[in-house]
């Protein structure tokens, strides 16, 4: 974390799932399930958990999103057990047809660094361009995949709440909105999907929240407009 080239959230292993999207006449979507399988081979447990998928204009309903389930790091138990805080993710503030967001909606999770550990799905939410953007690049759960997909006209946001806390070693104090001038900008890491992609992440404590926020662009020149797009969502980004 705090500008690393990869942090343990960034290194969770992942497995698919197919929820069903159904509408709502406001436009919005939604991808709901709940259900618990054992995995006797890795020795975890995996939940399926709900996840909102909320659609900023009611003609991009219909574009699939594969939407995936979080196998905790280290084979640790995905757990909705009550013992586990209850977390929201950061939103987004409305921006008309220019944004496409998914989130988890509030999930049961804890993250412990020494050892570097996640238990429970991590509440989190995405946000993508939609104009001059292939919208398939937005994909929970599995967001290299998608990366491969990004354009380079294109800006996709992700964040999640790491939980609450101050400052620490790894994790400093900022402002708000975030400013991306601040994050630390990553043209390699380890788990980077294509040579063309470019992380700008920070992890910082805002208001006795601790987040993990990354913007990604499709370029390592991102354009003067792009930078300013990207820094018009994290205006509108609200904490949890």
């Amino acid at each position: 974390m705090g500008g690393h080239a990869s942090s343990a959230i960034g290194e969770r292993r992942w497995s698919r799932a197919s929820p069903s999207l159904r509408t709502t006449p406001r436009g919005s979507a939604t991808a709901a399930w709940a259900s618990v399988r054992q995995c006797h081979s890795r020795g975890t447990r995996e939940v399926l958990s709900d996840v909102n998928v909320e659609m900023r204009f009611a003609h991009v309903v219909g574009v699939g999103l594969s939407l995936f389930v979080l196998t905790a790091l280290g084979g640790t138990a995905a757990s909705s057990s009550p013992s586990l805080p209850l977390l929201p993710p950061p939103t987004f503030q409305p921006a008309l047809d220019e944004w496409l967001t998914v989130t988890t909606g509030p999930t049961r999770h804890r993250f412990t660094v020494n050892p570097p550990r996640a238990i429970g799905i991590a509440p989190q939410v995405w946000a993508i361009t939609i104009r001059r953007s292939d919208l398939s690049a937005l994909q929970p759960y599995s967001l290299g995949t998608g990366l491969r997909r990004l354009r380079r006209s294109a800006v996709l946001i992700w964040a999640s709440t790491v939980g609450r806390g101050g400052p620490t070693r790894n994790i400093r104090p900022a402002g708000w909105p975030l400013r991306l001038r601040t994050f630390y900008v990553n043209r390699r890491w380890e788990t980077q999907p294509a040579p063309n992609v470019q992380q700008r992440v920070i992890d910082v404590a805002v208001s006795g929240w601790r987040l993990d926020v990354r913007v990604y662009f499709a370029t390592q020149h991102p354009s003067k407009r792009l930078l300013r797009v990207a820094q018009a969502e994290l205006n509108r980004m609200r904490l949890p």
